[in-house]
Parts: C-alpha cells; structure tokens; sequence
C-alpha cells in the first residue's frame, strides 16, 4: 500500500530542477567608482541530456527579479533537449534600475 507512494515521491524528488547561482559583480559607477553588485541566475538541465555531448541553451531574460524561473520554458526544454538560463535582473547596487 506505501510502495505508490513512495515511488511517486522518489521519481520527483530526483526530477530535474531550477539550480540558483549566485555571484558577484564587479563594476564601476558613472563616476568610475568601484562598485559590487549581488546577481544570480537559474540552470535547468533537463534529466534526458547527456553530460557527455554538446547541447543548445537558451537564454531566457526576466522582467521582474520576483518572477522567478521561467517554468513555462521547462516542458520546451526537456521535449527539444537544451539547456535552460534564466536570468533576473534588478538594477544595480546604487538602486538605479536597468544599468549596469
């Protein structure tokens, strides 16, 4: 009687997933004052691809840094075989949103 179950939870928690990477920026400002800005970036590889071989990415740029990973794009991803980037983006660390 538990054996469904625990498949049906096995199968999904080794499912392919949006891994977060995080990293920092190294820029200036417009008055050439060194800044760091906190960025990051999700990967979906779909379970299918081969570690091995070559394959397509797409990269996938956000609107809104609250929107999170572009989940409508997982299907596509593992039905053609590409990796999948999904950037967010807020600004910079100075608070002035789309530069840097």
């Amino acid at each position: 009687m538990w054996l469904p179950g625990l498949a049906a939870f096995t199968v999904s928690a080794f499912a392919a997933k949006d891994v977060r990477v995080d990293f920092k920026l190294n820029t200036t400002d417009a008055y050439n004052a060194p800044i760091q800005q906190s960025r990051y970036y999700y990967v979906y590889r779909p379970d299918n691809l081969s570690i091995s071989t070559p394959v397509p990415m797409v990269l996938v740029m956000e609107a809104s840094p609250n929107s999170g990973p572009a989940g409508f794009f997982h299907r596509k991803a593992d039905q053609a075989g590409f990796i999948l980037i999904s950037c967010s983006f807020s600004g910079n660390s100075s608070g002035t949103p789309g530069t840097g």
